[in-house]
């Protein structure tokens, strides 16, 4: 099966690597509400696919969930953080070098921004 990580702000998927350079664990995603709330305010999102989403083991600072109701402590891995400044970097000189961006061009830097 192909699972990817269900955080925005991460690129993990079934191929990924950790630092130790084996393959990332997924586990799915808790089927309790109240920690389904929790991750949405971890997480800044209501778009969680609570049905058949994963989320990855570089979410725990230990490198693993110990239990279902065990709650992640990283919100962006480290190295997608680096990945992230990128992105952001990139959409902001298209936005200014382009003296009139589309609204797919604005609508992409806004949401970089605001993640």
């Amino acid at each position: 099966m192909k699972y990817f990580c269900s955080s925005v702000l991460c690129f993990n998927n079934y191929t990924s690597k950790d630092r130790n350079g084996e393959k990332v664990k997924f586990f799915r995603l808790p089927r309790l509400p109240e920690l389904q709330s929790k991750y949405m305010q971890l997480f800044k999102t209501s778009g969680m696919n609570w049905k058949n989403g994963y989320i990855c083991s570089e979410h725990w600072s230990s490198g693993e969930r110990k239990n279902t109701s065990d709650f992640p402590d990283v919100i962006v891995p480290e190295h997608h953080f680096n990945k992230l400044l990128t992105k952001y970097e990139r959409s902001k000189q298209v936005v200014d070098i382009t003296k009139n961006p589309t609204s797919k061009q604005k609508l992409a830097y806004s949401n970089i921004k605001k993640n």
